[in-house]
């Protein structure tokens, strides 16, 4: 009879930086439809959730496990992504003695009298 020594076999006991170091199994790996369930579940406003998943779909299939453990940074890229936007969004110039579009008037009370 052989023992362990003699086929080479080795028993360990495994710490806590072997678990760290060990690859995970994840036997459901995150999909984009999943990921955007989740970005939906969010109580932000719609513009964000939008832009998010427009940067989501920009990354491969194994890097959306991790986005929501990197949720922040992602939606930091989002908000400056929307703010450049509509930083750069051209508005419309009233001249003097012209009509004012609608949209300055619909925060207007309607019962709003001019003197």
């Amino acid at each position: 009879m052989s023992n362990a020594e003699s086929l080479g076999f080795k028993v360990g006991t495994m710490s806590s930086d072997d678990d760290k170091k060990k690859r995970k199994c994840n036997l459901r790996p995150m999909s984009y439809a999943k990921l955007c369930a989740w970005i939906d579940n969010q109580s932000i406003e719609n513009a964000l959730k939008e832009e998010l998943k427009r940067i989501a779909a920009s990354y491969p299939q194994q890097a959306l496990e991790v986005w929501p453990a990197n949720y922040r940074k992602y939606l930091a890229k989002a908000q400056a992504n929307l703010k450049n936007k509509r930083k750069n969004e051209v508005k419309p110039i009233v001249e003097l003695g012209d009509e004012p579009p609608e949209e300055v008037y619909e925060d207007m009370p309607k019962d709003f009298d001019d003197f």
